[in-house]
């Protein structure tokens, strides 16, 4: 028997810290479907434990006869999936996509929770064992508009159609995610409404004439080119020439890694970029991230649409509650 792992432990799996091998291969939902189980004794609990879920279980089952209520293992009806909303994980063991996971997932969440779930669902990184590591994304649009298309009329595919809307594509750490949802949720949830950036987004600066050598440095990820010097931006709106730079680490950074940062800004703002920098400390106070954002409000010649909300200190407050306190780890688990 099979077992096809759904809700709470597909979202482990997914966005949790179980440092799994993960595929993005979806299957379609012929013939294996029919051999769901729910029952302790038929479940492949061998192949199951490997993954490190936590707490209960939850199984998709295709009708009410399959559904088994037993201790550890919860089960849920599922009559018919849309198509290519399973992945298989080992031979026995099939998990629920990351999109129809997070469809699944969406009415459970809060408005800065489903943002932050959306954003590391598009991005390029992933938690494993602990460390944040590089990782090609989970999703794409244009597969979540899929799935969502497919799951039409579902519970939490119009909320995820919504949410989709304020993403942002190519974060590179949980911290990024959390940043991008403060600053593009809209201003009757708490956030600061602005429009949607590139996230890590390349720039290609033309070298001038008195070219001189830059040397790789992976770790400021720059490189010389041919025609010019690769760099990137934390959040870029390229329409304005307009980048955002997230100072994260402002007290641990080494005077190395200092200098070749304002180095970098500079040749930025040579190239005609204007570069605002972002530190904790201004994240963390509400009055100094507004004047962060009204700097890239007024370069692009635009107005706050936080103060025509009334109470939009306290929808601010409860957003951030929502974003900094997300967590894979711990959501579903009380």
């Amino acid at each position: 028997m099979k077992a096809f792992l759904v809700d709470i432990s597909a979202f482990q799996i997914w966005f949790g810290d179980q440092g799994v091998i993960r595929t993005n291969n979806p299957i379609g939902l012929v013939g294996d479907y029919d051999l769901a189980a729910s029952r302790r004794t038929d479940l492949p609990l061998d192949q199951i434990g490997k993954l490190g879920l936590r707490g209960q279980i939850h199984v998709a089952v295709p009708n009410h006869a399959r559904r088994h209520h037993q201790a550890g293992i919860t089960a849920h009806v599922m009559s018919s999936p849309a198509p290519c909303s399973f992945v298989r994980l080992s031979k026995d063991v099939y998990v629920e996509s990351p999109e129809a996971t997070l469809i699944r997932m969406a009415s459970h969440l809060d408005h800065g929770e489903l943002a932050v779930m959306v954003n590391q669902l598009l991005s390029h990184y992933r938690i494993c064992n602990g460390a944040i590591v590089s990782a090609r994304p989970l999703s794409t649009e244009a597969r979540l508009l899929q799935q969502l298309k497919q799951s039409k009329g579902k519970r939490g595919a119009k909320i995820v159609r919504t949410a989709l809307a304020y993403a942002v594509v190519g974060t590179a750490s949980p911290a990024e995610a959390k940043v991008a949802a403060l600053l593009t949720l809209p201003a009757r949830w708490g956030g600061k409404g602005l429009p949607v950036p590139e996230a890590n987004a390349e720039i290609t600066l033309v070298p001038s004439t008195s070219r001189r050598c830059v040397t790789t440095d992976p770790a400021s990820a720059e490189m010389v080119i041919r025609n010019g010097t690769k760099r990137y931006a934390d959040y870029l709106w390229r329409a304005w020439k307009l980048i955002l730079e997230y100072d994260s680490d402002e007290f641990h950074a080494s005077r190395e890694k200092l200098g070749a940062d304002s180095a970098r800004r500079a040749e930025l703002q040579r190239a005609g970029y204007t570069v605002v920098t972002l530190t904790n400390r201004q994240l963390s106070n509400n009055e100094e991230l507004s004047v962060v954002v009204g700097t890239l409000l007024n370069k692009m010649g635009m107005k706050s649409k936080t103060a025509r909300i009334e109470n939009y200190h306290e929808l601010e407050r409860e957003l951030r509650r929502q974003v900094f306190s997300y967590d894979p780890r711990i959501i579903g688990m009380s």
